[in-house]
């Protein structure tokens, strides 16, 4: 429950591509808790973070389950497979960042 005052997730607005909304701070929370973010986008994510409670706890979930996760599977992953999935990730990264620019530059 949203208390008057108090964001609700999704609420957020985007007019500057460093600024992020809550849909992107929650679906850059994996990104953000693995450090594969960009140094630019981790500070807007961050900056989200500090200044949206329901955002905050939404990552305060994620970061306990991924700690619960990791503490429980201590499977090896192959290096080259790990590599093709990092590299997968930071792919799709690229293009939502294009994808987003490509917003901005309609908006206008």
């Amino acid at each position: 429950m949203v208390t008057k005052g108090e964001k609700q997730p999704g609420s957020g607005t985007r007019k500057d591509p460093e600024i992020v909304n809550c849909r992107e701070a929650l679906a850059k929370l994996y990104g953000f808790l693995d450090g594969t973010l960009t140094d630019t986008r981790r500070e807007a994510v961050k900056k989200h973070l500090d200044e949206c409670s329901p955002c905050v706890s939404a990552y305060g979930f994620e970061a306990e389950l991924k700690h619960m996760l990791a503490s429980k599977c201590k499977d090896h992953v192959p290096s080259r497979l790990a590599d093709r999935i990092h590299g997968a990730l930071v792919e799709e990264e690229r293009k939502e960042d294009l994808s987003t620019k490509e917003d901005l530059s309609t908006d206008e």
